[in-house]
């Protein structure tokens, strides 16, 4: 009985957790301030960059509005 309500607490609190994860880090964008690009954080192009370059945006509605475009990798 202990095990069945482990997992059925573990269960809830994955799904609230997981949900809430996932938004957060989709709504990240990453800007190149070099060349004003910006990319998902996991392009492969983003990983080559220094950290000083880097801006972060909450969406890519804000990073067009401060000057960027999107990666044409990332963002096909």
């Amino acid at each position: 009985m202990k095990k069945i309500f482990s997992l059925i607490i573990a269960a809830l609190v994955l799904t609230v957790a997981v949900p809430a994860i996932s938004s957060a880090y989709s709504a990240r964008i990453v800007g190149n301030s070099k060349s004003m690009i910006y990319h998902t954080p996991d392009c492969r192009t983003i990983k080559k960059l220094s950290n000083e370059y880097w801006v972060e945006f909450q969406s890519t509605e804000e990073a067009v509005s401060a000057g960027y475009r999107a990666c044409k990798i990332c963002f096909h």
